[in-house]
């Protein structure tokens, strides 16, 4: 694993604490380039959250942070929605260092819709810095957070 890609998964794991996510678990695998033994995700990770009548829960999230210098391609979603079908975290969360590319958002779409997973897929993806923003500013002016769980979606599509 190169240096690049560690500071990926430590600025993530530090991203996930200062948006309010408990229980981060920086999952290493063996340390080796292709090692699968972190089964599909970096990061495992609980968001609190409370019920309108006032009940809370934990909705465990997987994250899978992805360094590339190009865009992201569909074959490097595979691993974490496979382990996410198995597990079912209620999120699984796609942490880009640069972009998904159009094929692997429409593989996310179409994923979607046609195998309607039990859990949210959603993505973070480095977009244009802004010039307004702060250079500091990684989570506002860096990272552009989607989702692929719209609710109108996911009723139209019959899931």
């Amino acid at each position: 694993m190169g240096f690049l890609a560690l500071i990926l998964r430590a600025s993530a794991a530090d991203l996930l604490h200062a948006t309010g996510f408990v229980k981060v678990d920086w999952r290493k695998g063996t340390g080796l380039a292709t090692s699968p033994a972190d089964k599909g995700r970096d990061i495992v990770c609980a968001h609190p959250r409370v019920e309108p009548d006032g009940s809370r829960y934990f909705e465990h999230w997987f994250v899978d942070c992805k360094h590339f210098k190009r865009g992201l391609p569909p074959k490097e979603l595979q691993n974490l929605l496979t382990w996410a079908e198995a597990e079912r975290p209620g999120v699984a969360l796609f942490v880009a260092s640069n972009f998904l590319s159009n094929p692997a958002k429409a593989y996310l779409d179409a994923y979607r819709k046609n195998r309607c997973p039990s859990f949210k897929i959603r993505y973070w993806e480095k977009t244009p810095a802004c010039p307004h923003a702060p250079s500091q500013d990684y989570a506002a002016a860096q990272v552009r957070p989607n989702r692929y769980s719209h609710p109108k979606r996911e009723r139209d599509s019959g899931c």
